[in-house]
């Protein structure tokens, strides 16, 4: 097996490491070359995630995260999990030697986030909470923020992409929402970057009828940070009933019709429930009441809606 140890873990902690333990060193090979990783199908394994020095790579295949110390040397397997990302080199550290990394918490998709080293140490998880990832996110630059592109890896998902982010918190004892920013519905989502420490941008890949071909187009897209400091008196609420959604995402969902209404509270957030899912989303209009100028522009029906 390769080289893992626990150096902080609690018994939740070891029981997941134990289930992932005994299927995983049968499906998983000690070591991939190269080679196979470069003609690997980058839909179903995530991306290379390459550190400063641009000789170190992680990636993740079949439920573990392998290590490349140089450019043709072998990847080779450290710790379970998927979708790894390196984090900022700390002050005084000589080498980029720690990652984020998820785990998969045994249901629903759903999986938790964690903190590895080179040494094979998982140290313990990053965030409270439960996030669905599929594919290696992109860091902030101030390491913090967490965005990744769900791509449909099932039928039922049909042709749905979404970018969703992650802030991690200063402390794992405050839950981390999962906002989901922006839908595609066919077009894969691409080349994602920081504008600046609230905006995203990427490249919608979608075809073109007229070139038949398909083409590129650069999009842009907001997300909140400091959510629960911004959600007052309704954090408790906000995080065990709601599913959260930037504005843009929520007036298309909005424009769909079958909404029954919901509330807006004096924090600026506002939670509208949809008939055909029964979800209750949460979203941030840029300005208050603008929830209603909106329903009222596109003739959609504002029953139930209130304000706090």
């Amino acid at each position: 097996m390769g080289n893992f140890k626990i150096s902080k873990w609690n018994v939740g902690g070891w029981l997941l490491v134990s289930v992932l333990l005994l299927p995983a060193t049968c499906m998983a090979c000690q070591e991939l070359t190269e080679e196979k990783v470069s003609k690997l199908d980058r839909f179903w394994n995530s991306d290379p995630s390459v550190n400063d020095t641009g000789k170190d790579r992680l990636f993740g295949y079949k439920g573990w995260i392998y290590h490349q110390s140089a450019l043709g040397e072998p990847y080779k397997k450290l710790v379970p999990g998927i979708c790894p990302q390196w984090i900022p080199k700390r002050k005084g550290q000589n080498a980029q030697d720690r990652f984020y990394m998820f785990l998969p918490v045994g249901y629903d998709g759903k999986h938790e986030l964690w903190m590895s080293d080179l040494k094979g140490d998982l140290l313990g998880k990053s965030a409270e909470g439960y996030f669905h990832v599929n594919t290696t996110p992109v860091l902030s630059p101030d390491g913090k923020v967490l965005v990744s592109v769900f791509r449909p890896l099932a039928t039922i998902q049909r042709d749905n992409y979404y970018i969703s982010v992650i802030e991690i918190n200063e402390s794992v004892s405050e839950p981390c929402f999962q906002q989901r920013v922006y839908h595609s519905k066919g077009a894969p989502i691409i080349d994602l970057k920081f504008v600046d420490s609230e905006t995203i941008s990427f490249n919608l890949e979608d075809y073109d009828q007229k070139l038949g071909k398909n083409i590129k187009k650069r999009h842009k897209v907001k997300f909140h940070r400091n959510l629960t400091s911004s959600f007052n008196n309704q954090k408790d609420y906000f995080i065990e009933k709601c599913f959260l959604v930037s504005w843009d995402y929520a007036k298309e969902i909005l424009l769909k019709g079958g909404c029954e209404g919901g509330k807006q509270y004096h924090s600026g957030w506002v939670t509208f429930k949809m008939e055909r899912d029964g979800r209750l989303y949460l979203t941030k209009p840029p300005k208050m009441d603008y929830i209603f100028e909106f329903l009222k522009k596109n003739n959609l029906s504002d029953k139930g809606f209130a304000t706090e």
